[in-house]
């Protein structure tokens, strides 16, 4: 039981550093000393254990085994792990060494991932910072108020991405502080408290004086 145990984690560990480090910003042109070894730096060995715990840690949350302490990572967690790898990449890193690199550090970390939560955290969020809570909401508030004043097909173009944008605030955040930012913010913009609208919604970019339309 105890082999059958290993190999598991072994092969989730190079399943999850693949599959996050198949991507462009690794497999660009690389140096092609593949003679000399890199060694990492204090800095490096951080940065590659965090990331190693970050795919880990996704993988166990897509199985449905999420990992304390992670929760809500999911596609900053990703680019942290891209950065890393295109940092040590420009350092001179060849391909081969960020790959075996990443496998030392997954097997490191691979059972002590709650306790490297809050340093990776940490080094998460100054890396690559979260899109406040509060920004998003006001996202949603103002497309949801914004489809209220409408109808037809843009007042369902308009419910389809507060929708969209609020499903993912309750996926990243939980439903019940999504929820109730959201609310804040509605009430906000309909009584003139609302702050500035973010620039961007979702990608769907959010109209001038958005957050200033009611519904009748």
């Amino acid at each position: 039981m105890l082999l059958r145990i290993k190999f598991s984690a072994r092969k989730a560990i190079g399943m999850a550093v693949g599959a996050a480090f198949l991507v462009p910003a690794i497999t660009a042109p690389l140096a092609q000393d593949t003679d000399a070894v890199a060694v990492p730096v204090a800095e490096d060995r951080a940065a590659l254990r965090c990331a190693a715990a970050f795919a880990l840690a996704s993988g166990a949350d897509a199985r449905g085994e999420p990992v304390p302490g992670y929760a809500g990572i999911g596609e900053r967690g990703r680019e942290y792990m891209v950065r890393t790898g295109a940092r040590l990449t420009a350092a001179g890193w060849s391909r081969a060494d960020v790959a075996a690199a990443m496998r030392d550090a997954a097997g490191q970390v691979a059972y002590q991932l709650p306790q490297l939560a809050p340093a990776c955290n940490a080094l998460l969020d100054a890396e690559v910072p979260p899109v406040q809570t509060a920004s998003r909401a006001r996202c949603v508030a103002s497309l949801q108020i914004a489809a209220a004043a409408t109808t037809g097909a843009e007042a369902e173009r308009l419910r389809a991405r507060a929708a969209r944008l609020g499903e993912t605030l309750r996926r990243d955040e939980g439903a019940e502080t999504a929820e109730r930012a959201i609310a804040a913010a509605r009430e906000g913009m309909l009584n003139g408290r609302a702050g500035s609208l973010p620039a961007d919604c979702d990608g769907g970019g959010a109209a001038p004086g958005l957050e200033l339309v009611k519904p009748d």
